[in-house]
């Protein structure tokens, strides 16, 4: 990589990037000897930088790779919980799912055609909505996982309130490096799939900002990265108000459009007499 030396970094910036152990004269700790080239990795795509070693600027590895291949334990530990802390998530099935109404015949046929056609690393995303509830989101949701488990998939699996009070609570995390928002955010961007439940249900405060700044870098980390299932109370032009137009629009492009948006509105079943 051809160096550069009147790159320049944003005041701040270099604090918060840690440099892999082991890099000659460098330490694994946060330091201002470091900068970004403006080149990118050819293998994760994000930002190369240069360190400063013995007064020259030297090409450095890819700071990302790196988190990515020391944290994959981690995350992958992280997915497992995520999967088994959910009664429902450890039992439904896509072929359990009783499909005995139109509603939930069209969810469940929806879920099958996408886990014949989704692949790995390419960006495409079911979003199944409802203004009721008990309608079969989750338990589909769940049985996609499942489906996807059995070939190797890594699913992450978040219920959007959850999720986001994680990340409040993690600014207080008090060292613990796994409560980060940057490695609650990896959960999302390192899976396989990521299944976002009950979009839209989380009490944004007095900050939507905060809020829709927060649902724009998950979904658009898997717009870039790979497939992302949505459930969801809200109608789907409702969804712009609540989440931002920019996470919307890359939600909308990776339904195909709407092709793969379903709408699940129907008696609830858990007031069923069966």
């Amino acid at each position: 990589m051809k160096q550069n030396n009147n790159a320049q970094s944003p005041p701040g910036w270099a604090e918060q990037v840690k440099i892999p152990a082991g890099f000659p004269g460098l330490s694994a700790i946060y330091t201002r000897n470091y900068r970004p080239t403006g080149e990118t990795c050819g293998f994760c795509g994000e930002t190369l930088g240069e360190v400063l070693v013995g007064g020259e600027w030297q090409s450095a590895p890819c700071l990302e790779c790196h988190r990515r291949a020391t944290q994959h334990e981690w995350v992958r530990h992280a997915q497992e919980a995520a999967a088994a802390a959910s009664a429902l998530h450890r039992s439904a099935t896509l072929d359990n799912f009783i499909a005995d109404m139109p509603h939930r015949r069209r969810g469940l046929d929806a879920a099958r055609l996408f886990v014949e056609t989704a692949e790995m690393g390419r960006p495409t995303a079911l979003l199944m909505w409802s203004e009721g509830y008990g309608t079969g989101k989750t338990h589909l949701a769940a049985g996609i996982a499942a489906a996807l488990r059995v070939d190797g998939w890594r699913v992450t699996t978040w219920l959007e309130p959850d999720i986001l009070s994680r990340i409040r609570s993690s600014y207080g995390h008090n060292g613990n490096e796994n409560m980060t928002e940057y490695h609650i955010i990896r959960e999302a961007v390192d899976a396989s799939l990521l299944i976002i439940d009950d979009l839209g249900r989380a009490h944004c405060g007095n900050d939507p900002n905060w809020y829709q700044e927060k649902l724009f870098r998950v979904i658009n980390a898997r717009y870039q990265r790979g497939p992302l299932v949505v459930t969801t109370n809200l109608r789907p032009e409702n969804l712009p108000q609540r989440i931002g137009g920019a996470a919307m629009s890359r939600l909308w492009e990776m339904t195909r459009r709407g092709r793969m948006v379903v709408d699940l509105t129907g008696p609830d079943w858990r007031f069923s007499d069966v």
